[in-house]
């Protein structure tokens, strides 16, 4: 999950010097001449912080921009550099999925306050592309855990798929594995947030792809994407893998 990867970023001139956890080695390929050390502290001013735990924990400090965060900076001292995947991309992407036929119940999504305004363009996006879309805003990790429970007391499946957008504040660890419960104890599909859920059980997951040139000059227009699917997941919901390999979706299995 994106909030275990967190490094702290700092520019210094033409180059980047990347402070990122020990033994964690993917935020590597996001910059082949930077200098690599695992994280130590928050800096004193300014500078490049990634990850939504890093940027909790750098809130006091002024001049920060946020990396790998979504929706709204963590800290009123920071600012944010976006990146969501854009709405309408977002949207055609869970449309060449599913079809008005098999989503008659809708894409359910969970989301928080400070990813309220993204949910809403997304919200509009995915009716506009001919689905149903509602949402939910949940504060804390308690309230999505209501939540998840009360869709299991339901008779009917609520929901044809749910789709929880990426603030670890609230889609804990905790949360994500109650919705993959639910995925699987009553057959809704989880559009989930990274490879790293994927990979865990979730049916896919749309994932930006950040480089040193984005960060140095963001944006949202230039930012490109991977796809990612659990053929595993996909067939246990009798979704089978026809349908990803068609779109270009890579397939995510142990």
């Amino acid at each position: 999950m994106l909030s275990l990867f967190m490094i702290v970023l700092f520019l210094q001139s033409q180059e980047a010097r990347i402070l990122f956890p020990s033994r964690v080695v993917d935020f590597e390929k996001l910059v082949n001449d930077g200098n690599f050390k695992p994280i130590e502290d928050c800096p004193k001013a300014g500078g490049f912080v990634a990850g939504w735990e890093m940027s909790l924990k750098c809130s006091n400090v002024s001049g920060i921009k946020e990396v790998f965060v979504s929706g709204e900076p963590v800290s009123d001292k920071h600012t944010l550099i976006p990146w969501e995947v854009e709405p309408e991309h977002f949207a055609t992407i869970i449309r060449s999925v599913f079809s008005p036929e098999t989503c008659k119940q809708g894409i359910h999504i969970m989301t928080s306050r400070r990813l309220h305004k993204y949910s809403i363009l997304l919200s509009k996006a995915i009716n506009q592309s001919g689905l149903k879309a509602t949402s939910e805003t949940m504060e804390t990790e308690v309230v999505a855990l209501k939540s998840i429970a009360l869709l299991y007391r339901k008779r009917k499946q609520a929901y044809s798929a749910i789709l929880p957008l990426n603030d670890p504040g609230v889609i804990t660890p905790l949360v994500l594995r109650e919705l993959l419960q639910l995925q699987f104890r009553r057959g809704i599909p989880l559009i989930v947030r990274s490879r790293h859920e994927v990979f865990t059980g979730g049916l896919f997951a749309v994932e930006p792809i950040m480089t040193l040139d984005f960060i140095k000059n963001p944006n949202p227009q230039t930012l490109s994407y991977k796809k990612y699917f659990n053929p595993k997941t996909a067939f246990s919901l009798g979704l089978g893998g026809k349908v990803f390999e068609k779109n270009n979706f890579m397939a995510m299995t142990r």
